[in-house]
């Protein structure tokens, strides 16, 4: 018989796409350590009503109104009444082991406020596939292979503008740190960056674990791929990073500004999809992002 631990709760936002939720369902119910409850934020048209019959502790909550996602990402905050919370994407799942690794970090490190792992990435039936953002972000932890790394302070920031290599689904947070910071709700693609860097600015300290426990869904109706595909992913990230540019150089963390301002990994990535669109015949598209490059990173 399982353990459940009282101390942490899962909460799935969901808007859309039942059977990859049913998916993040089962990944959690196969936790060798179960969590105190499983809330399911339904912010779509109450299909995921279906799903919360599944496990006694499942606790499904229909938005009145629809919230957006960052909204419906604090929603699942507010609705947790634990110490620790984890907010798993419908589309995305736990890994073997996930639990027990993350509670162990959470108690091995009682400072962080976000603990984390890395990330497998599968195709849209839950195969392994390759990514190659996935594969880059590897080698900018900033510690090599440390086994647990520290972000905090400058160094801390500097890394994350460099590349964001926190999978923002695998992350456990603190409630009692995390106190009333929550993710922006007029942002639709880098929420969950601009709220890391917002929280290593105001003191936080995040914690990183270099095992795979989590796997990240690719697949074509996923909000990342539109807003990629459109460009508009590109446009908020690199206005994102601009701001937190700004904020940086303030506190006098010149490098963290300085790289924060350059982009690299995203004007690289930008330009990755304007080719691959180019390649597939895609011609309009590829040539309006090209156009486009020096609007969006201006400088």
């Amino acid at each position: 018989m399982k353990n459940t631990e009282p101390r942490i709760t899962v909460a799935i936002p969901h808007y859309r796409g039942i059977a990859y939720l049913r998916d993040a369902i089962e990944s959690v119910l196969a936790q060798g350590v179960l969590p105190h409850e499983l809330v399911i934020c339904d912010d779509g048209d109450g299909e995921a009503a279906q799903c919360a019959q599944v496990w006694g502790r499942i606790r499904y909550v229909k938005n009145p109104s629809r919230l957006g996602i960052g909204g419906n990402w604090n929603k699942c905050l507010s609705e947790s009444k634990t110490e620790l919370t984890v907010i798993l994407h419908n589309d995305d799942c736990l890994l073997p082991g996930y639990m027990e690794n993350i509670l162990a970090l959470a108690d091995a490190q009682p400072q962080a406020t976000g603990i984390f792992c890395e990330a497998q990435m599968t195709d849209e039936n839950g195969a392994p596939c390759f990514w190659l953002n996935n594969r880059v972000k590897r080698f900018l932890w900033p510690q090599g292979n440390k086994p647990v790394q520290f972000f905090a302070g400058e160094n801390g920031l500097a890394c994350l503008m460099r590349g964001d290599i926190i999978p923002c689904s695998s992350v456990c947070y603190r409630m009692e740190k995390l106190g009333r910071e929550r993710f922006s709700e007029t942002l639709g693609q880098v929420l969950d960056l601009e709220l890391y860097c917002r929280l290593i600015l105001a003191g936080h300290t995040l914690v990183g674990l270099r095992k795979t426990y989590f796997s990240s869904r690719l697949h074509a109706s996923n909000y990342t791929w539109d807003m990629e595909a459109s460009g508009a992913r590109f446009r908020e990230e690199a206005d994102c990073l601009r701001l937190l540019s700004t904020v940086a150089a303030g506190r006098g963390w010149k490098r963290a500004a300085r790289i924060g301002s350059s982009a690299l990994l995203i004007k690289a990535h930008y330009l990755m999809v304007a080719m691959r669109k180019l390649g597939s015949g895609e011609l309009k598209q590829a040539w309006r992002m090209l156009g486009e490059y020096g609007e969006i990173f201006p400088g």
